[in-house]
C-alpha cells in the first residue's frame, strides 16, 4: 500500500499523518509523551481487507519511533470502534 507521513508540530503537541488513497490515520503525541490514535479511518470500499490494520501497525510503529510505547483511542462513538481497537490490543479510553 503506498502511503505517505505528514508530521506537524503543534504548541503542545506533535500530529503523525498517515495518508494512502484507502484510508487514513492521525497519531498525536503530548509533551508528557502519552499518544492517542485519532481519525484511522478506512474509506466504505476498501473496508474488511486489512487496510485498518496496516494502517494501526503504521501508527504503532511511528509511536515507537517516537519513543511512546503504547497507543490510546479516544472513542466517543459506535461500540464496535471500541471493540476493534480493544482486540488490537489499543487502551480505549472512552466508550
Amino acid at each position: 500500500m503506498k502511503l505517505e507521513i505528514y508530521t506537524h508540530n503543534w504548541k503542545d503537541h506533535k500530529c503523525i499523518y498517515i495518508v494512502t488513497l484507502k484510508g487514513f490515520c492521525q497519531v498525536r503525541i503530548w509533551d508528557d509523551n502519552s499518544a492517542y490514535l485519532s481519525n484511522l479511518v478506512v474509506f466504505p470500499k476498501y473496508r474488511g481487507k486489512g487496510y485498518g490494520d496496516t494502517l494501526l501497525s503504521i501508527a504503532k510503529q511511528q509511536a515507537e519511533s517516537a519513543g511512546i510505547p503504547r497507543l490510546y483511542a479516544y472513542i466517543d462513538g459506535e461500540k464496535w470502534v471500541a471493540e476493534w481497537y480493544r482486540r488490537k490490543g489499543i487502551k480505549v479510553l472512552k466508550h
